[in-house]
């Protein structure tokens, strides 16, 4: 997969990658936690699904990605 974009919160980095087939995933501790049809989509849609948990990798407990201030517009996210 070709990573894309980046956003680094505090339970570690997502990232908007792209696979061969041009679907578009959000990664998060190596693993797609989500597949779309375009970044943009990819990235409103991930921030704004409600109740979306994803397992801190660290510390084993479901965080609440609401709380983790990841922007919902591809602007807040860095290039890699």
């Amino acid at each position: 997969m070709d990573k894309l974009l980046k956003f680094e919160s505090t339970a570690g980095t997502f990232y908007v990658a792209r696979d061969d087939g041009k679907q578009v995933h959000i990664i998060f501790n190596d693993e797609s936690v989500g597949i779309y049809g375009d970044i943009a989509d990819a990235v409103d849609s991930f921030v704004n699904e409600s109740g979306f948990y994803i397992l801190h990798p660290e510390l084993a407990y479901p965080l609440d990605t609401f709380d983790l201030s990841i922007p919902d517009d591809i602007s807040g996210w860095q290039p890699c």
